[in-house]
């Protein structure tokens, strides 16, 4: 969501008010995350669309850098 003001027109450009419906599954050890979103613009404007509907998939690929790398620090005295 991006609220946008028009500074030269002194109107709104973008105004928008919207939900996100979120789900992460899991496909064997593959976290996955499907969104859905939607955003009615309130601004009577020129620039930005009356209303937006977004899909996405992410494919999460988690990473533990503690387990992979050995850190030690040694300190000279």
């Amino acid at each position: 969501m991006n609220v946008t003001y028009d500074w030269e027109k002194s109107d709104w450009t973008a105004l928008p008010l919207g939900v996100k419906l979120a789900k992460l599954v899991k496909f064997g050890k593959l976290p996955v995350q499907f969104s859905g979103a939607y955003e009615y613009n309130f601004a009577d404007d020129y620039v930005a669309p009356e209303w937006t509907i977004n899909f996405t998939v992410k494919f999460l690929f988690p990473y533990s850098f503690s387990s992979q790398h050995n850190s030690t620090v040694l300190v000279n005295r």
